[in-house]
């Protein structure tokens, strides 16, 4: 059995997690709503940027911070590196039933080639980026 300094040790430790778990769904709350209106501005800018007077934009500077905002244009960004198992047993079982020698490089450059081409967004997407 667990000695009583222990199970107060414990349940201290739990109280102070829960404590900042409870600070972080609260904040979490505040957040959405912010994140929500970001991406509706977010949708703006990308409309205004569709125009045909915009199509060489590639970057807008904010001069007010040195930050700026990177212009993604349709085709030519792509999307967050994701692969589930299933997906990767998908690719292997069409590498090696592909290929006539399997090679660790190969199979891992068909997995990353066949992939990336899934990963090519169609969508006007813009990223503040902020310096250090």
């Amino acid at each position: 059995m667990a000695a009583l300094e222990d199970i107060q040790n414990l349940r201290a430790a739990v109280m102070k997690y829960k404590q900042k778990d409870d600070e972080v769904r609260a904040l979490n709350e505040r957040l959405y709503p912010l994140r929500e209106e970001r991406s509706i501005i977010a949708l703006e800018i990308t409309d205004i940027l569709r125009q045909p007077d915009f199509a060489t934009y590639t970057k807008l500077d904010i001069r007010e911070d040195g930050s700026s905002i990177k212009i993604k244009k349709p085709g030519t960004w792509n999307a967050a590196w994701s692969l589930s198992k299933n997906k990767l047993r998908e690719y292997l079982v069409l590498y090696f039933h592909s290929t006539g020698a399997p090679t660790p490089e190969g199979c891992y450059r068909y997995i990353h080639d066949v992939h990336q081409a899934t990963l090519t967004q169609q969508t006007f997407s813009i990223e503040r980026v902020v310096p250090e």
